[in-house]
């Protein structure tokens, strides 16, 4: 009897040992399906990819000047005057600057590329249809003119009489657009900027005035280049 009794303490002892081992068994490191499949995204990373909205699964816009508001009906002439005067600017400020290899008027026409391209892409940010806008045919007469004709003494004057010329209205129009709010962080920014190559143009011609060939700054009009000789 006492045998029997033994034994079935000892098989009952055997069948609990499996249980409490499994209790005991730390836990696996190896991660179970729902931890390898969460149900929540993680955050995304905002340095990835040097946060650009494409790596997030964003959308890319053109840059924008605050343009939460169209622009105003009574606004748009002056965006018009503005922007044709940054497209003329950005054809000046370019022959310039391939024309002249140093010197006052290859820095003024870097500068002007600089500024007004600035200036066209903010204004058709707000205005897609500003985009139309091309240099007016008398302006484009006399720039090709210049460009096949004139030599580097020559344009680089003109280029400066035509800065002095057009830019006191287009620096008024910029203050003007300024007071929209869309447009208060570019004008802050270009205004001075176009001030400084006014001033620029200024000296420039100030000295060709002084040179013994230099053209004549007290006219204050755009000359006709002379054909050069053959």
């Amino acid at each position: 009897m006492k045998a029997h009794l033994g034994a079935t303490a000892l098989c009952a002892l055997l069948l609990a040992l499996p249980a409490a081992a499994q209790q005991d068994q730390p836990r696996s490191m190896t991660p179970s399906r729902a931890e390898q499949n969460p149900t929540s995204s993680p955050m995304a990373d905002p340095h990835k990819d040097g946060g650009r909205p494409e790596s997030h699964g964003g959308t890319v816009h053109a840059p924008q000047v605050n343009a939460a508001a169209p622009l105003p009906a009574e606004m748009k002439p002056t965006a018009e005057s503005l922007a044709r005067n940054a497209i003329t600017a950005q054809q000046y400020g370019n022959l310039a600057s391939k024309r002249h290899t140093s010197g006052a008027v290859h820095n003024l026409g870097d500068k002007m590329i600089l500024t007004n391209s600035r200036i066209n892409r903010a204004l058709t940010a707000a205005a897609p249809d500003l985009r139309d806008v091309q240099i007016p045919e008398k302006e484009r007469g006399t720039f090709d003119s210049l460009a096949r004709d004139a030599d580097e003494t020559q344009f680089g004057v003109n280029v400066a009489q035509w800065v002095v010329q057009s830019y006191p209205q287009a620096i008024s129009d910029l203050e003007k657009l300024g007071q929209q709010g869309q447009f208060s962080e570019l004008a802050n920014a270009a205004v001075p900027e176009m001030k400084s190559q006014l001033s620029e143009a200024q000296r420039i011609l100030q000295s060709a005035s002084a040179a013994p060939n230099g053209q004549p700054a007290s006219t204050g009009t755009i000359t006709e280049p002379k054909k050069k000789s053959d």
